[in-house]
């Protein structure tokens, strides 16, 4: 490998994403130790000798950091050379999956399209979405609930018909992608969700710019100040009271406190004093599963005629040597139903929230 290539290898960031459930997650932090930044030299075929040079590291060093992801099931030794065994995918690699994407995925464009009438029937049969337009939901319900969290589960178990991977005896699904620093952006764009349990609620948002904007989810202490004019000693009780005045105001039962109408505002969760945060009981949240339901079949199908062409071109990737079918595919799928979610923007089935992420409330 060149020096240019080596440099530019270098230079880009990679962030980890992790697909799991319960405690299956990996042991050690890959952000620490040079670790991240290992895994990428070996994906792109460094040899050791240029890797130590690159990390300025002894061979030493080098082999217990390869000996510390071996023992987590990320790095196997093929060939007299150690390989990772997620998918790393470069800067490069991204622009190639979402061309991968193009033909299958207005496929599935015309497809949500095409059902667009049962999708918004099901929609208002949930009392919490009553209150709102489509529009203003459209983002939600046309990627998270159609394409993603709400439908991943039915690509896993009709499309793929295996497991997670067993690493370590843990089970989940990792990757690593490359991030544009210039890019407010998470990598890729790619759409994804967040969750916290808050005392008596579950909060969610989803987007592809969590973590790049105010967001309530992720208020720093200082930040919920500046917003709520909150003076706070413990950030979770606070955001936990401010929960409850927003349930108590969207029950009926109580009007706003001025300061957290204003910070609500700030975050582009009250407008024209509207709450533009659903709050869902435990049954209307279920409910989101079945109205996956009417894609479901169709996208397994759409899926499935286009296998030999997915097949094929990981059988000649690098990913091939390094990590199964089933794992490459469901990174692959986020760049999928990222196009997809770009193509309904375009054609304004999607309308973005003013705060360019979704959130909603569980409870």
């Amino acid at each position: 490998m060149d020096k240019a290539m080596l440099l530019n290898l270098r230079q880009n960031d990679y962030e980890s994403r992790l697909i799991s459930t319960g405690n299956n997650y990996p042991d050690i932090d890959i952000s620490k130790d040079q670790l991240n930044e290992l895994c990428v030299l070996l994906h792109a075929r460094v040899s050791m000798d240029e890797i130590v040079s690159l990390l300025s590291i002894s061979e030493v060093d080098l082999m217990q950091k390869i000996d510390k992801l071996r023992l987590e099931g990320l790095v196997k030794y093929v060939n007299n050379y150690f390989l990772p065994t997620f998918p790393i995918v470069s800067e490069d690699d991204g622009r190639e999956l979402y061309q991968l994407s193009r033909k299958i995925g207005q496929n599935i464009v015309k497809l949500i399209c095409g059902k667009m009438h049962e999708i918004k029937e099901e929609t208002y049969n949930i009392p919490a979405f009553q209150k709102f337009t489509f529009e203003e939901l459209s983002l939600f319900m046309l990627s998270d609930v159609l394409l993603d969290n709400f439908q991943i589960q039915n690509v896993e178990k009709l499309y793929l018909k295996s497991e997670k991977p067993n690493r370590n005896n843990k089970h989940y699904f990792f990757a690593l992608l490359a991030k544009n620093p210039n890019s407010s952006l998470e990598p890729f764009g790619i759409y994804g969700n967040d969750y916290r349990q808050m005392g008596k609620y579950t909060y969610c948002m989803y987007g592809n710019s969590r973590y790049n904007k105010d967001q309530f989810l992720t208020l720093s202490t200082e930040q919920l100040e500046n917003h709520f004019n909150y003076s706070s000693i413990n950030i979770v009780q606070s955001k936990e009271l401010i929960l409850d005045r927003i349930v108590e105001h969207y029950d009926g039962d109580a009007t706003l406190p001025k300061q957290i109408q204003m910070g609500l505002e700030k975050l582009h969760l009250l407008y024209n004093e509207k709450l533009m945060l659903p709050i869902l009981n435990e049954n209307e949240y279920g409910s989101l599963f079945d109205i996956a339901g009417v894609i479901r079949d169709d996208l397994i199908y759409i899926l499935l005629c286009y296998h030999n062409d997915l097949v094929n071109y990981f059988s000649q990737s690098l990913y091939a040597e390094e990590t199964t079918y089933g794992e490459f595919f469901l990174w692959y799928y986020h760049f999928f139903y990222t196009f997809v979610t770009e193509e309904l923007i375009k054609s304004r089935n999607i309308v973005l929230p003013k705060g360019q992420v979704f959130n909603y409330m569980i409870r």
